[in-house]
């Protein structure tokens, strides 16, 4: 009974039948509720034998937040149903790459870092060491994006250059970059 009730919330709430509280988009108002009931659900259910409403639900969620290029529902959303094996990983992966690569420049880059990040750590379970670096480097720009959002700052500013290098450490080919925001440091830490 709880399941379905949560499912009937999130279908209501992005078919637009219920509308989401306090401001925010319907896509944020539905994550916590299909958590929930896969919480529940994996404590009352056999893993083969999930409610096909929950299953909807969150197929309805993850398509309306990929379709919209919500990225920051989608990758909590991609995140729940790789964790919950309601996806696997080799379908997950390529889609949040791609929308990841896909955000607009002046996205909110920690939800793309996000997206980024994750898409990285499923294609180590895939075995496929070119797409983690280059996930990995897609985590760094937007890293680097991050401390735009700051200039003015030296300190803050240098907090990301510093995040940065420290995600570099994992990336091959890349010390050309890895050189130049080293001095960058140098230069931030001294202005500040």
């Amino acid at each position: 009974s709880a399941v379905e009730a949560y499912c009937g919330s999130v279908v209501g709430l992005l078919e637009g039948r219920l509308k989401p509280s306090l401001r925010r988009n319907a896509n944020a108002e539905a994550l916590p509720l299909v958590h929930r009931a896969l919480q529940i659900a994996r404590d009352t259910t056999k893993t083969s034998n999930r409610p096909q409403r929950l299953l909807d639900a969150v197929t309805l969620l993850y398509d309306t937040a990929r379709d919209q290029k919500d990225i920051a529902t989608f990758v909590d959303i991609a995140d729940l149903s790789f964790a919950f094996k309601l996806r696997k990983a080799a379908i997950i992966a390529p889609e949040l790459e791609l929308l990841a690569a896909a955000a607009l420049v002046g996205s909110f880059p920690l939800a793309v870092k996000k997206t980024w990040d994750l898409a990285a750590r499923l294609y180590i379970t895939l075995n496929d060491k070119e797409a983690r670096q280059r996930c990995l480097f897609g985590a760094v720009e937007q890293t680097l994006a991050m401390r735009e959002q700051v200039k003015g700052s030296a300190a803050a500013e240098a907090g990301w250059v510093m995040e940065a290098l420290q995600q570099l450490r994992h990336i091959d080919g890349r010390e050309e970059l890895e050189y130049n925001l080293e001095i960058e440091l140098r230069r931030l830490q001294k202005a500040s």
